[in-house]
């Protein structure tokens, strides 16, 4: 097995990936539902922000639609190392298909209210809970080992496509044909997604006819874990950047307004320049990765934690609009690199059979801990500031993500006293 001392993969531009079948049309699909998503997610805080306690209601909705990633993304990962992980796509996207059905025809017959809102947004993170984990185990089977991290890549660069495109059409289809034909577009959309899952002819490698039982498949995951210390240490990094880097974004609307004396149109522009830097980021991160190197991975890692980790403190200090957007566009950039570096090590180094599991700890990782962060950092931001909260965020989130890759550190260099650095090459996982 490979280990994940050695974190060696290789990397190519993203966009030749494409030439596999499957991948072509997993990535096409995954594009299309992503764009109606993000536009119903406008259309819902449009509706709720009209409402009475509208900023209540849009912290709960907030925290409906986040909170099952901590509670079901772990027992979706062990499902999906179970059954077919295609078909468990195709069963949690007619369930997002139905729900933006239901909001669709509500809002379409002047029916919708606040808690219809919010069941939907509860409904839907149970769906995504189950799905991500399949859908982060399913990428390796869609292309060959040496194109993984392209892939990776090219999913990154999917999702902040379809955040782009899908509030620049928002805006337009909130005005034209009203909320409720929002939440019907995003319907149809997942038909692409269906169609994709429908047309695919990948082998999902799950055990076939488990006899264990679930609960015991739980436990050899977390079991798995604690026994591969990289893969804890890459897992706590994204978890870092989650909990004290990403909170941030939920104060953006503070900072444009009584920081920098923004506009909504200019507050856009800042919203915008975090997903455009992490566009380029998942453009450029299979050749950030090329130049890394195999075995310099970690180094990668501090670089480009480090300079996420900076950008976030500039901002925060930032009072000038343009030197705002430029830090915000560089975070965005950074951000993406790590995080994809991260998700490329975990799929290439962990066992098909186990992937589900890792891949679900991982997005628990990665946005289970942004609703906890988000109440810190705005509590904080209550008693101080803003920029004060983004601050010491930016400081603790540094000296966190140091303190995981450092101590990583000490512990090879003092296996390097007792092993020489040819057998710990040749660790097995």
């Amino acid at each position: 097995m490979v280990t994940m001392v050695r974190w060696g993969i290789q990397t190519s531009s993203p966009f030749p990936a494409l030439r596999h079948r499957a991948l072509r049309l997993f990535w096409i699909g995954s594009l299309i539902s992503g764009c109606g998503v993000w536009m119903q997610n406008l259309a819902l805080g449009w509706l709720l922000a009209r409402m009475p306690h509208s900023s209540l209601l849009l912290g709960l909705y907030g925290f409906a639609s986040l909170a099952p990633v901590l509670g079901l993304s772990f027992l979706g990962g062990t499902l999906a190392d179970r059954a077919d992980r295609r078909r468990i796509l195709l069963a949690t996207q007619f369930v997002l298909m139905f729900v933006a059905l239901g909001l669709g025809a509500l809002a379409y017959w002047g029916q919708i209210n606040w808690w219809q809102m919010i069941l939907a947004a509860l409904l839907t993170g149970v769906a995504l809970a189950l799905n991500s984990p399949a859908y982060q185990a399913l990428l390796p089977d869609l292309v060959p080992r040496e194109d993984l991290a392209a892939a990776v890549a090219l999913n990154s660069i999917q999702f902040n496509l379809a955040r782009i495109i899908g509030h620049s059409l928002a805006g337009f289809a909130v005005a034209y044909i009203g909320e409720a034909g929002c939440f019907l577009l995003n319907a149809l959309s997942y038909i692409a997604m269906i169609h994709a899952l429908l047309s695919i002819r990948v082998a999902s490698q799950h055990r076939r006819g488990d006899e264990i039982p679930f609960a015991t498949r739980a436990r050899e995951g977390l079991t798995y874990l604690a026994a591969r210390p990289d893969a804890i240490q890459l897992i706590l990094t994204v978890a870092c950047i989650s909990l004290l880097g990403l909170p941030y974004f939920f104060l953006l609307p503070k900072f444009g307004r009584d920081v920098l004396g923004a506009d909504a149109r200019a507050l856009g522009w800042l919203t915008a320049a975090v997903s455009v830097g992490a566009l380029v980021g998942g453009l450029l991160a299979p050749s950030v990765q090329r130049l890394a190197g195999d075995h310099n991975r970690r180094g990668l890692l501090v670089c480009s934690g480090g300079a996420f980790w900076l950008c976030l403190f500039g901002f925060s200090m930032s009072r000038n609009y343009w030197l705002s957007v430029g830090l915000l566009t560089g975070l965005g950039f950074w951000l993406v690199v790590t995080i994809t570096t991260v998700a490329t090590v975990l799929q290439s180094t962990t066992p098909t059979q186990m992937r589900g599991r890792v891949m679900s700890v991982h997005g628990i990782a990665v946005n289970g801990m942004a609703p906890i962060g988000a109440f810190l950092v705005g509590a904080a931001a209550e008693k101080s500031s803003a920029p004060i909260a983004v601050a010491a965020a930016a400081g603790a989130g540094f000296i966190l993500c140091s303190t995981v890759l450092l101590v990583k550190r000490r512990s090879r260099c003092g296996a390097n006293s007792i092993r020489s650095e040819s057998s710990l090459q040749h660790l097995s996982a």
